[in-house]
């Protein structure tokens, strides 16, 4: 059924084109929030949309591709009639929208909710939607969030309108003052004509008069001037049609300044420049032009000068002066276009980090200038290694980056194998000495989009490659083995451990964190004999047990010194905004008791219900303990973490009160049973 236009849709196409929003490129600000109503809501596709005269342009769409829909056929069309939510469980039973191409059609929609988005005054310029493949209900909740990202939406609109609209001053300021610098210029130009040629033409461009200034300029004596065309005389054969046009304009009364190159008697090039006005007769009669010509060859070279200068500046400010491979700071701006280009064409982008192994040990046995010689020997061979149109950085220090465009289906696993064995039998002879000393490199990839959603993540996915290349990392490992198996099982799952990425791109802690949670978790659940299935939730659980802090505003997540009780009372929320997450993703369901309550105590003074003792589900009273030992004993920016076995008395001190007994004596158990293995086999 097609919908009815709204009462006041004049006005409100009039506000819609006020804001400049239609047509304008992808916005991340707008891609964040379309991404985070279809996992809040759990639909299959999340877009904003603005309701044109005769279309439906789509600013961000998640989950789908964007394109611009008729508004006629559009559901869109519909939710801009109220002003609250717009929720239809089942398509198919709505009378109004059971016929629709959009629903009658695979794929089709079976559920669709739209919160409208409206202005501080009052126009419904579009809608926040979320799509479902099935028919569904939202709850209360989902359907809060939902309106709470249509009010970010208009808030970004309303910015960006006051953005536009000081621009505009701005610019307008500005042009008031190049006219009034234009003006300015001339009455100088006129001013300083006796150190000007002098020209005076006719309608035919026919020379009528020439001062000596001129004739000096061109280097023609002033008899040769007098009578000929001054565009055939003087300009060269690239400026001349220019020119004639220019001239057409000033019959008309235009005046004009110009820079043109010149051709001289001896054939010399100058550059010259020329202001041209009208000249009139006694009755106000346009019969000719009147144009000043200043040299300005000395000026034009100074500038060519200055340009090579400053191009071999940036040049050299984008390299690194040791290795002359492109800077830190170039490999990032290249990032960014890499990314783009490999955007546009669909193509995978392949990030590398890496860095010599052993470094110090050449700086501090064989002096600074022995690693500078290492350092380049090792970007030769990179270069070599590389592709012309692959980039080659020193990222700082010893560490190297490549960004390599079109890798087609390589893994990270295989560019890594051939980058390593291109990097073999790398030497370095040293001075007055026979043998070469071997020199080794370790190596991270990570592939965008396949491994990373965003650019900045693929950088931080393969330094964490190859930082655990450095270091081994069986916590590490054993995560992204569930993490593998569960992004094969559960739709929805990599999302949300994304969101878990993006919570420690803020707070460099929360990933390592949750890796070491769930290492304690399974700790214990192991010493309780828990049965291998549980066993695999609690370890799910633990690495998504922090994700609500999505939520926590940067400035509380990441303040240094003690939480205001009102910034507490925020911390405090995360367990709730996880449990809403997760609880969107079918198949994670036996993790929400331990999203929901990992924080609660054994005594009740915990959060977000105050549950008491075996009240609490035994995954979440382990969780806590597991939590509570990673907290102590990690390093955090603002202070150091405690020593393991001060951190263990502080459990022991607290079964009863704070955590459950079993679980902090199974935790205690295990430690003490991994040490005293430890100690044999120093013993050995």
């Amino acid at each position: 059924m097609k919908a009815a236009l709204p009462n006041n849709e004049g006005a409100r196409i009039a506000a819609l084109y006020s804001y400049g929003i239609l047509d304008t490129p992808s916005d991340p600000r707008y891609d964040d929030i379309t991404r985070l109503a279809a996992f809040i809501c759990g639909a299959d596709i999340a877009v904003i949309s603005f309701v044109d005269t005769q279309r439906l342009w789509p600013k961000s769409v998640f989950g789908g591709v964007a394109s611009e829909q008729s508004r006629e056929a559009t559901l869109c069309s519909h939710a801009i009639l109220g002003t609250d939510l717009m929720i239809i469980p089942d398509t198919t039973l709505d009378a109004r929208f059971a016929d629709n191409p959009f629903v009658t059609k695979d794929p089709s929609v079976r559920f669709y909710a739209a919160a409208p988005l409206i202005t501080s005054t009052g126009y419904a310029l579009g809608a926040l939607c979320v799509i479902g493949f099935a028919p569904k209900q939202l709850s209360e909740d989902q359907a809060s969030a939902l309106r709470m990202l249509s009010h970010q939406i208009t808030d970004l609109l309303e910015l960006r309108r006051r953005v536009a609209e000081q621009e505009q001053l701005v610019s307008e300021r500005q042009g008031a003052e190049d006219s009034l610098r234009q003006e300015r210029q001339r009455f100088r130009s006129f001013a300083e004509s006796l150190g000007a040629g002098l020209l005076l033409t006719d309608l035919d461009d026919v020379i009528q008069y020439a001062n000596p200034r001129m004739a000096e300029i061109t280097g023609y004596e002033i008899s040769e001037i007098m009578g000929r065309r001054a565009l055939d005389l003087f300009l060269s054969p690239e400026d001349r049609e220019t020119m004639r046009g220019n001239n057409r304009e000033r019959s008309s009364g235009a005046s004009g300044r110009y820079e043109i190159e010149i051709v001289r008697k001896d054939g010399e090039r100058r550059w010259v420049e020329v202001d041209v006005v009208p000249y009139r007769d006694e009755k106000q009669q346009i019969v000719g032009t009147l144009a000043t010509n200043t040299d300005i060859s000395a000026r034009k070279a100074l500038e060519r000068d200055r340009d090579l200068a400053l191009k071999d500046a940036e040049e050299r400010a984008d390299r690194d002066p040791l290795t002359n491979l492109l800077n830190h700071r170039t490999f990032y701006k290249r990032l960014d276009e890499e990314a783009n280009r490999a955007q546009r064409d669909g193509s995978t982008l392949a990030v590398v980090m890496m860095d010599i192994d052993n470094f110090k040990f050449f700086n501090d046995t064989y002096g600074h200038a022995t690693g500078d010689d290492v350092l380049r020997h090792v970007a030769t061979r990179l270069q070599a290694l590389c592709r012309q149109y692959d980039c080659v950085a020193r990222f700082g220090g010893d560490e190297f980056a490549l960004l390599l465009p079109r890798v087609g289906t390589n893994t990270a696993g295989e560019i890594e194998a051939r980058l390593r064995a291109g990097l073999e039998n790398i030497t370095h002879l040293l001075p007055n000495r026979q043998a070469a000393v071997p020199i080794t490199v370790s190596l991270g990839a990570s592939l965008l989009p396949h491994n990373a959603a965003d650019r900045r993540g693929v950088v931080r996915q393969a330094d964490e490659r190859l930082r655990r290349v450095k270091t081994g990392g069986a916590i590490e490992a054993e995560a992204d083995q569930v993490r593998a198996s569960m992004t094969g099982r559960v739709d929805g799952f990599s999302m949300l451990d994304a969101l878990v990425t993006a919570v420690d791109n803020k707070d460099r802690y929360t990933r390592k964190h949750s890796e070491d949670v769930m290492w304690y978790s399974l700790m214990i659940a192991e010493e309780l004999g828990l049965e291998e299935k549980t066993r695999h939730t609690v370890a799910v659980s633990a690495l998504l047990h922090d994700v609500g802090k999505i939520g926590i505003p940067d400035a509380v997540l990441r303040k240094p010194g003690k939480l205001t009780p009102e910034e507490y009372e925020t911390v405090k929320q995360h367990p709730m905004m996880g449990a809403i997450m997760v609880g969107a993703i079918a198949g994670l369901e036996d993790t929400l008791d331990a999203v929901r309550h990992h924080h609660e105590r054994w005594d009740g003074d915990g959060y977000p219900f105050g549950l008491r003792g075996a009240e609490t589900p035994l995954i979440a009273r382990l969780m806590a303990v597991a939590d509570a030992l990673s907290a102590m004993t990690t390093d955090r920016p603002y202070r150091k973490g405690m020593e393991r076995d001060r951190a263990l008395e502080i459990l022991r001190n607290g079964k009863g009160t704070q955590w459950d007994p079993a679980c902090v004596d199974a935790l205690l158990r295990r430690m003490a049973a991994s040490a005293s293995a430890m100690d044999d086999a120093v013993a050995a």
